[in-house]
């Protein structure tokens, strides 16, 4: 389970659930000076750009999660 607070802005290095070309995902937003990202904390995923033609949505900010056991 995981919580967010809602967001339209993040800053860069925050976890957070974004809508990139219709699908959710979960990952670590990268700003730098030439682009931007979503980074998976698992190295088996790649990067995924943020472009001016990609459909990308904030969703929130993650700031806690809950896991059973």
């Amino acid at each position: 389970l995981v919580f967010i607070q809602t967001s339209v802005e993040l800053n860069d290095g925050v976890i957070g659930v974004f809508n990139y070309n219709g699908e959710a995902y979960i990952k670590q937003l990268v700003i730098d000076k030439e682009q931007a990202y979503l980074h998976s904390l698992n190295p088996a995923y790649k990067d995924m750009p943020i472009t001016p033609e990609t459909d990308f949505r904030i969703i929130g900010e993650v700031v806690d999660i809950y896991r059973e056991g």
